[in-house]
């Protein structure tokens, strides 16, 4: 029996396309759905993203970190099993934070949940690490293997053993980018006292989505990452996580910015807060970036106008 979602969402399709071929009614309903309905529609596809993609994340992490202590396999250091489960434990914290749209404290909370999950790993991965680990008085510049960069460096190379389907078809040189540049935004949103400034700038003008954004997007990639670790650890076979509703949900977090509101001269207020004239060049590679990412948008777009049959095909799978 359906439930009342999906009854709903069966509703507004049918209403929406009528009885023309499907190559007319993708255009028909992205018509459809930018009028009255669209937020109707958005809030049944996020509840869509929870129930399928984020809680049997969650529910699966919890399960593998019981599992974890309980694992009978001697080369698995308990040092592993707690830095892993720290991880598991901050994350925990970082929801409740970014449900309190507290900015500066998830944002620091992520990158220490990423540290220790990438030494808990690298101990369980290399004797090396865990000899260095060892040692508490050891000085930076004597530190060779447990320098984050380091860490890093050795966790990527290992990412397509941990998870394959996950990571088989990337390239080392595009995990390195990843992790590194994930870890070097986490640092400036935490370290960086001008981000900072202009977080809590945010919050005092009511402006904690634009940040709360990037924290989500933060946290949901480290809980993938945490899962992807624990399922290798653990040998857990499990292939009921739907990722795909995680990067749906992507897109309806960026939808939820209200355009109207943050137009380009309301936005120039944080510009200010950068002071572009000091810090035109590193703006300017985040412009890039940014300039790729439309790049990508673009083409999501070109292959959607080109396949409007799949498109429906996928919608029409929210509703089994």
């Amino acid at each position: 029996m359906k439930n009342k979602d999906e009854i709903i969402v069966n509703d507004i399709i049918i209403n929406a396309l009528g009885s023309e071929n499907k190559e007319e009614k993708i255009y028909k309903l992205m018509e459809y759905i930018t009028k009255d309905r669209l937020v109707e529609l958005k809030e049944i596809i996020r509840n869509r993203c929870k129930v399928r993609g984020i809680t049997p994340l969650r529910r699966n992490t919890s399960k593998n970190i019981k599992k974890l202590y309980l694992l009978n396999d001697n080369n698995l250091p308990r040092e592993s099993c707690n830095l892993i489960n720290q991880c598991y434990m901050t994350i925990k914290n970082v929801q409740k934070l970014i449900k309190g749209n507290n900015l500066v404290d998830s944002n620091t909370l992520i990158r220490s949940a990423f540290e220790n999950l990438i030494m808990g790993m690298m101990i369980y991965l290399d004797s090396n690490v865990f000899e260095e680990f060892k040692q508490l008085g050891l000085k930076d510049e004597e530190r060779v293997y447990t320098k984050q960069q380091k860490l890093r460096n050795m966790f990527k190379a290992k990412l397509k053993t941990v998870d394959k389907d996950m990571f088989g078809d990337i390239s080392n040189r595009q995990i390195q980018k990843m992790l590194d540049e994930y870890y070097d935004k986490l640092c400036l949103f935490t370290h960086s006292t001008l981000i900072v400034n202009a977080m809590v700038e945010g919050a005092l003008n009511n402006d904690e989505d634009l940040f709360l954004i990037i924290a989500k997007q933060n946290m949901y990639f480290l809980e993938i990452l945490l899962n992807c670790c624990l399922k290798y650890i653990t040998r857990d076979t499990n292939d009921l996580i739907r990722y795909d509703y995680m990067f749906v949900g992507w897109y309806i977090l960026i939808s939820d910015i209200d355009r109207e509101k943050y137009t380009k001269e309301y936005l120039s207020k944080y510009s200010g807060l950068m002071y572009e004239e000091i810090n035109e060049d590193y703006l300017n590679k985040s412009n890039n970036d940014m300039k790729l990412l439309q790049g990508e948008i673009q083409k999501l777009e070109k292959i959607i106008k080109e396949n409007p049959v799949a498109v429906i095909e996928f919608l029409e799978s929210f509703l089994k």
